[in-house]
């Protein structure tokens, strides 16, 4: 999907090709200039519609024509034009030809032309041939050819970029349309034109994989688009199709598993806030010509060519855009989820951050073997790194102090992956796991888990396994006054209402409760872990682990220079980190080689909030990330840190910050 458009494909190699140009500010033979294009469609097609969309959002409507086929017959001849705007509704004649039939239109362009007489169909009319009949290249480079003809202030139609520039967006684009394509807007044509059981068993089963897949997608990403805050490719490419399907695809194509309306509240609210409130989309929707085309003009599966009235209405009012209340919903056919299993999950692609963050991240699919595995981190070592200049953007194998960290605006991205599937992590209660830790003893002791197997190559899906997802991270009640009184049933039931144990929900409401205050919790990555931290030269690689869909699913990530961590849990952070038993000093619940708890003396770029236990825990986290945070983004006073070795400490100090 990257490559679109292919610039060394001909533009039209013969009688048996459809055709491939591109309109381009300095083509010699596809220039941009007003009037001299004209766009074919018909309003029932949903290939045509992504062109059209394009032409609308994008505000052509001065710059590009356009003629409209009738939606029936179709007949050996092909779609035909009404003789007047008025025969049929919304169609209209050939306005530059004056053209009975669209076939016409492709043999002025090739007399020999053997192919299917398609829309849309992009025509030059200065030089009298096809440029384009290619959906998916036209709605690319539609979106930028004619920018310059376009006037300045137009506004936001004008500046309008449904294929962002490079970044993660680029390539959520990139990762997730073959498959949206494959098996949703393609899907459901392989279905309704089956002509056995196998065949249509075969393929009604990946529309509703695509549709759990969407669904997940769009809710995940907190809408109101498929990625979040930015319309894309991908919701020019999903509309059309879910558009028709409870109208003609549910009943016409049999893929009726399952309803939009019915079965999946969260596309459906996607669905209708394109079309009641993003100008385009309901311009270019026309349920008469979408409804009487299927229903009339495929004999074999409606020979006496009956539309039926329902459903009704066509697409309901009101829109709900709050996606994150929304409980999403799917179709749980066995069959279904697991074919479900196959398609790919962008992970780390959360598109909720605002594009400021988005802009500064480097996170990017990398296609490679793992970096060769290094052990050490915490090194024996005279010499005390330095910064060589402010960082930017930070990471955190746990997102506890994202907030603390966030609140100086001290960096242009922050990355905090919790480990769980909601915000409060180490309250939330897994329940497909055993009530229990994989040795209380080692975790008494502050050794290290097992290290979970990480396959070779990422990114990767492998089975759920408890050897890699195995510890159980809080048990039911924790002995912390100082959050809100809410106890369990048994606690009041043993111990009564002066218990100062409180109950996991009731920490966990606590923890969700900070972070929509400043924003916090749209930086946030849930149910994701990091498995493996390596460094090499002045850049971090995460490995990264989520569990989703009945698979663990394994993926690298750079970060821009720092990699801050922060956990309570001192077996997970000795896991992660290769130290084992004998480097953890019991009395102190800390590593060695570290100043105040909290930074890597040889290392600073490498930190840790809530590597202490104490009876004033949440305090000292709080210390630790302004102390963090502050340094990192070099706003440390000159005295923050002593020059002189305390006793108290492991024998050094942190060096002043090197702005070189």
């Amino acid at each position: 999907m990257t490559s679109v458009v292919d610039p060394d494909k001909p533009v039209h190699a013969g009688p048996s090709d459809s055709w491939h140009g591109v309109v381009a500010p300095g083509s010699a033979r596809f220039p941009p200039e007003a009037g001299r294009y004209h766009l074919y469609i018909g309003l029932f097609c949903p290939f045509a519609h992504r062109a059209n969309l394009v032409r609308t959002l994008k505000g052509l409507d001065a710059v590009v024509g356009i003629s409209v086929v009738k939606p029936y017959p179709k007949g050996d001849e092909g779609w035909r034009f009404p003789e007047s705007e008025d025969e049929y509704p919304g169609a209209t004649p050939d306005r530059l030809f004056g053209s009975r039939f669209l076939h016409e239109v492709y043999f002025r362009a090739d007399p020999q032309y053997a192919g299917r007489y398609t829309v849309p169909v992009l025509y030059d009319a200065r030089g009298d041939t096809i440029v384009c009949s290619e959906s998916l290249e036209l709605m690319r480079w539609m979106q930028t050819a004619f920018y310059c003809l376009l006037p300045a202030g137009l506004g936001p139609p004008r500046a309008l970029t449904l294929y962002p520039e490079p970044g993660p967006l680029r390539a959520a684009v990139d990762a997730l349309s073959p498959w949206l394509q494959r098996a949703f807007n393609l899907g459901v044509y392989k279905a309704g034109f089956a002509e056995d059981q196998e065949t249509y068993a075969r393929n009604v089963i990946p529309v509703f994989a695509a549709l759990n897949h969407l669904e997940q997608l769009i809710h995940r990403n907190d809408g109101p688009y498929v990625l979040g805050q930015t319309l894309t490719e991908l919701d020019i490419l999903a509309y059309p199709t879910a558009i028709r399907f409870d109208v003609v695809y549910v009943q016409h194509f049999k893929v009726n598993l399952g309803m939009i309306r019915r079965d999946y509240p969260v596309v459906h609210e996607w669905m209708k806030n394109l079309y009641w409130n993003v100008k385009g989309f309901r311009e270019t929707t026309n349920f008469k010509h979408i409804k009487e085309n299927y229903t009339k003009s495929h004999e074999k599966i409606n020979p006496l060519a009956i539309t039926p009235l329902g459903p009704y209405p066509d697409i309901e009012e009101g829109v709900n855009l709050n996606f994150s209340k929304i409980q999403p919903g799917a179709v749980r056919h066995p069959a279904v989820l697991e074919y479900q299993k196959t398609l790919p999950i962008p992970l780390g692609l959360y598109m909720n951050a605002s594009q400021d963050v988005l802009a500064d991240q480097t996170l990017m699919w990398r296609l490679q073997t793992l970096l060769t595995e290094s052990h050490g981190f915490i090194q024996s070592s005279s010499s005390i790194a330095q910064l060589s200049q402010p960082l930017k953007a930070l990471s955190l194998t746990r997102g506890g102090p994202v907030g603390l960290l966030g609140k100086d605006n001290a960096y242009s991205s922050i990355y905090g992956p919790p480990a769980r599937a909601a915000v409060g992590s180490a309250w939330n209660y897994t329940r497909h796991l055993p009530a229990r830790v994989s040795s209380l003893v080692d975790r008494l002791n502050k050794a290290a888990g097992d290290a979970p197997p990480i396959p070779e190559h990422l990114p990767a899906v492998t089975p759920i396994s408890e050897a890699v997802i195995n510890q159980q991270l809080r048990f039911s009640d924790t002995s912390i006054r100082a959050f809100p009184g809410k106890l369990s049933k048994r606690t009041l039931q043993e111990y009564g209402s002066p218990a100062s144990l409180r109950h996991h929900t009731g920490m966990r409401e606590w923890v969700e409760g900070i972070f929509p205050r400043g924003g916090y919790g749209k930086l946030l990555e849930l149910n994701t872990t990091v498995e493996r931290p390596e460094k090499t030269n002045d850049e971090w690689v995460l490995t990264l682990l989520r569990e989703a869909l009945g698979n663990n699913y394994w993926w690298l990530r750079d970060t821009t220079t720092c990699l801050g961590f922060r956990t309570s849990q001192a077996w997970y952070t000795c896991r992660i980190f290769r130290i084992r038993r004998r480097a953890v000093k019991k009395a102190y619940q800390r590593l060695p080689g570290m100043y105040q708890h909290a930074f890597i003396i040889e290392d600073p770029t490498l930190t840790f909030v809530g590597m202490s236990g104490c009876g004033f825990t949440f305090r000292m986290y709080e210390w630790q990330a302004a102390a963090v945070t502050r340094y990192l983004a070099d706003r440390t006073k000159k005295d923050q840190f002593p020059v002189a070795e305390q006793p108290d400490t492991t024998g050094r100090v942190l060096s002043p910050f090197d702005k070189k």
